[in-house]
């Protein structure tokens, strides 16, 4: 029967002793972990570069959105609205995609249908927006997902702040 320390000096006993007890092991990350600027070198970037970057990356996301949606016949009742920081992608029976600035964090948040939700980090000597769980980039993950919607490859290469 293991009868718990009362004292730090009783610990320090149990601590030596615990090879004599069967240990069970808890994992490391006991819940998820989501990128965040306290991880990142966002918490460096400057908030006036941030909030350009952001926007200019909005607005050619936004553009390109618009075109996808005037280009494919499946798309024909999608609806395309950005305000205000957040960029709404309504594209009917395949899910709304909702890209939003996230200004506390310096990040880009992603709501797709298909993946799910994503935060991504602005890489300043790169100039591109990645997230840091699956090292994808932003336009990456979107060129991915709409192809498989319209059956064609998309090209985000024009886009604001773009790797591939």
């Amino acid at each position: 029967m293991y009868n718990r320390p009362t004292s730090i000096s009783d610990a320090r006993v149990s601590l030596r002793n615990a090879h004599q007890y069967k240990v069970c092991r808890v994992p490391k990350i006991l819940y998820p972990r989501y990128s965040t600027s306290l991880d990142a070198e966002n918490e460096h970037l400057d908030s006036n570069l941030y909030e350009k970057v952001c926007e200019e990356t909005l607005e050619s996301l936004t553009e390109f959105f618009e075109e996808l949606v005037e280009t494919y016949d499946k798309l024909a009742t999608a609806d395309v609205s950005y305000s205000s920081g957040v960029l709404t992608v309504n594209l009917g029976n395949y899910g709304t995609y909702v890209i939003n600035r996230q200004s506390p964090n310096k990040q880009i948040w992603l709501s797709s249908p298909t993946s799910g939700p994503k935060r991504y980090d602005y890489v300043t000597e790169g100039d591109y927006w990645i997230y840091k769980h699956d090292k994808r980039t932003l336009h990456q993950l979107l060129e991915s997902e709409l192809s498989k919607i319209v059956d064609n490859k998309v090209d985000l290469s024009k886009c604001a702040h773009v790797k591939l």
